[in-house]
């Protein structure tokens, strides 16, 4: 079953197929008025069995994300890989899942900076791309045109951010599993003493956050590992719906939670461009996502 927020994506695209002129076709448009169920670029093309499209964007409140319509296939592999070719040179794979319509083949792939930025770079910096899909029936080819797609994909990835990634199930667990590997490589074990770990409400909703401490952390062969002049690694994570998110980490010598909410920091004397002795005290604010001078 198709995620409905895939849907939405694609089936914004698909109606821009259907309204699509010659003329259209050639060039890549941009979607971001209040109006528009998606905001992101596209471009649709001829091609065997009708008109396919391309498209980088996003709905709202969703992360950023390739999206298409691929006409002429009547097989729908639950994932296709598409190798993306510029003037004739590859750029990168794109790795969509797939679901037959009415309108034709929905194609989408959630964002992946490692695997998509190049692929985005070819796509502004040439004049034709060739999307060559791979299926168990062989590989199928789509041609589509540059023309303004720099212009189109920069207003894209302005438009529509990378989705966050999902929230951390247990960072407590996370963060005694690192120590004991990092302390373990010494030849010894990590000593977590009480006050390693504490359930601040440092954003005032209500709900317990957690602060790690690492100044009640140590290696059994000795010294504090994550301590030194600039204090002691503080991490901290909000407490989110499915788990915690990391908002904040850093050493510190002092943090103190303030109202507003925020933070008082009393950091390495370089963080203020002085001696590293001296004092460096600064105030952050809660944004409702994470911590801002």
């Amino acid at each position: 079953m198709t995620h409905p927020i895939r849907l939405a994506l694609v089936a914004a695209w698909t109606a821009m197929t259907a309204l699509a002129t010659p003329a259209l076709a050639q060039t890549w448009q941009v979607a971001d008025g209040p109006m528009a169920p998606t905001r992101g670029a596209s471009i649709c093309a001829e091609g065997p069995g009708g008109a396919s499209c391309l498209a980088l964007g996003c709905t709202d409140g969703q992360g950023r994300a390739f999206s298409g319509v691929l006409k002429g296939l009547s097989l729908a592999p639950s994932r296709i890989p598409a190798a993306v070719f510029v003037d004739g040179r590859q750029v990168g794979t794109i790795h969509f899942t797939a679901e037959a319509r009415i309108t034709g083949l929905m194609l989408f792939a959630n964002w992946d900076e490692e695997m998509h930025a190049p692929v985005v770079a070819g796509l502004k910096s040439g004049n034709r791309a060739v999307l060559r899909f791979f299926t168990d029936a062989g590989a199928t080819e789509r041609a589509f045109p540059l023309r303004g797609s720099s212009r189109a994909i920069d207003a894209a990835l302005a438009l529509c951010q990378p989705a966050p990634p999902p929230p951390l199930a247990d960072p407590v667990a996370d963060a005694t599993r690192e120590a004991q590997e990092f302390c373990g490589g010494m030849g010894g074990q990590a000593v977590l003493s009480d006050g390693f770990v504490s359930r601040p409400d440092f954003d005032g909703d209500g709900q317990a956050d957690i602060r790690l401490d690492y100044g009640f952390a140590q290696c059994s062969t000795g010294g504090f590992a994550w301590c030194g002049t600039a204090g002691c690694l503080q991490t901290l994570f909000h407490a989110v719906d499915g788990g915690f998110r990391p908002v904040f980490s850093g050493n510190v010598r002092t943090m103190e939670y303030t109202p507003g909410p925020g933070l008082t920091l009393d950091l390495h004397g370089m963080a203020c461009n002085r001696p590293g002795a001296d004092s460096c005290v600064k105030t952050l604010r809660w944004t409702g996502t994470g911590f801002a001078e």
